[in-house]
């Protein structure tokens, strides 16, 4: 009995270092108390670690220098900024970041946190479609609407759900786009799940499809049609199930040609692309200003929120950090984004199945969105923990 309960309870301890991984990735709540969050994090990460480990201060050499790589850039890269005032509360949150991502990298499998990420997306998806239904069908626009500008006021589902005016679908996270992410990431992994059968990947498949569907984000509707080219693929060369052919070509083929051509002559694919202007045009003229603010700062970087960085953003009209990969580079320097992407590659070729779709898919998601220094990211920089030929110990009904 004691043995079962300890069981449940690292199973529980598990689940709160993912759920606090994706919370401290872009989730409302952390605008609020970015530290606090982020230690909780550290804390949740650092209780699955040492229970995983029986030698708990035996790491992996490798993830060990990616490690100390990191907290040395980002507490030298303070010092040398120190003179404009750089956000120390910032430096704080990104270190605290990648030492939770360091022990969660460390006491999990790739395969257990895969299992663990897509289960916990999915109890967030879920409540999320709830809500963001009733606020449709019931008079809760006045109790879930908040105005982007009151940020003090965003916690989980009840952040804004007709986000910007427009009925867009943010979950627990700060905009749309950035729910997306998550759940294409989500996506990822149910297709290359080795414990759910085929109908459980279907059902998980169509839940996270919806989901981005509500959140009417034109990235992420370009990233699910490049995710479900593998799936249509493999259904039409399997030699069996000629039904289930006919029956998805005559779904899938109507259903994409709709999206697209629903995509293609809405007001905001016009206003968007055509007339360059609305999240579109501001994208465009981040990636064009990070050029010119790189060059400028290519060694070294502007360093974190420092008077040199927002004079450098004020004088170029540089809005949003949207460009993932160069806002890296301008605040650490061009040398820490080439570590980082030759990091990154070698370990997700290493470690996980289509990793060319997988790197692909982050690339298009970092030109839209700054999620590579959110630890969800970080966690493509370390290898996970080994299995040692042995199964996994999570599957889609928990610990085994």
């Amino acid at each position: 009995m004691g043995r079962v309960k300890r069981k449940k309870q690292f199973r529980l301890a598990q689940y709160l270092g993912v759920f606090m991984l994706i919370l401290t990735s872009g989730a409302a709540v952390r605008n609020i108390a970015g530290e606090v969050v982020c230690g909780i994090f550290v804390v949740t990460s650092f209780v699955v670690f040492i229970r995983y480990k029986s030698n708990w201060w035996c790491v992996k050499t490798s993830n060990l220098l990616v490690f100390c790589i990191l907290f040395i850039s980002f507490v030298f890269n303070y010092l040398i900024h120190i003179q404009y005032s750089p956000s120390i509360g910032a430096y704080i949150a990104f270190i605290l970041s990648i030492v939770g991502t360091f022990f969660l990298a460390e006491g999990l499998s790739f395969k257990d946190f895969q299992s663990l990420y897509v289960n916990t997306m999915t109890a967030l998806s879920t409540a999320s479609l709830l809500l963001y239904s009733l606020a449709y069908v019931l008079p809760l626009s006045s109790y879930v609407y908040i105005s982007p500008a009151s940020s003090t006021a965003r916690l989980f589902f009840l952040h804004n759900f007709y986000a910007f005016d427009k009925g867009r679908n943010c979950g627990i996270f700060n905009e749309p786009g950035l729910y997306a992410v998550f759940l294409c990431i989500a996506i990822l992994f149910v297709l290359q799940d080795e414990y759910r059968n085929s109908r459980q990947k279907g059902i998980l498949l169509l839940l996270f499809s919806i989901s981005v569907i509500t959140t009417v984000s034109t990235t992420g509707y370009i990233v699910l049609a490049i995710e479900m080219v593998p799936i249509f693929k493999k259904i039409m060369d399997s030699q069996k199930n000629i039904k289930l052919k006919v029956l998805v070509s005559l779904l899938v083929v109507p259903i994409v040609i709709f999206l697209f051509l629903k995509l293609y002559y809405s007001d905001a694919f016009y206003t968007k692309v055509v007339l360059g202007k609305g999240s579109f045009g501001t994208r465009i003229n981040d990636l064009m200003n990070s050029f010119v603010i790189l060059r400028k700062y290519f060694n070294l970087g502007t360093g974190i929120n420092t008077t040199v960085m927002i004079n450098e953003y004020n004088y170029y009209g540089h809005v949003n950090n949207s460009v993932g990969l160069l806002v890296t580079m301008i605040y650490m320097g061009a040398w820490y984004g080439l570590f980082y992407m030759i990091t990154a590659s070698v370990r997700t070729f290493r470690q996980m199945k289509n990793p060319v779709l997988i790197l692909v898919i982050m690339f298009v998601f970092s030109l839209s969105q700054s999620i590579l220094q959110y630890p969800i990211c970080f966690m493509f920089l370390f290898y996970f923990k080994s299995v040692n030929g042995e199964k996994s110990r999570i599957t889609s009904k928990g610990l085994t």
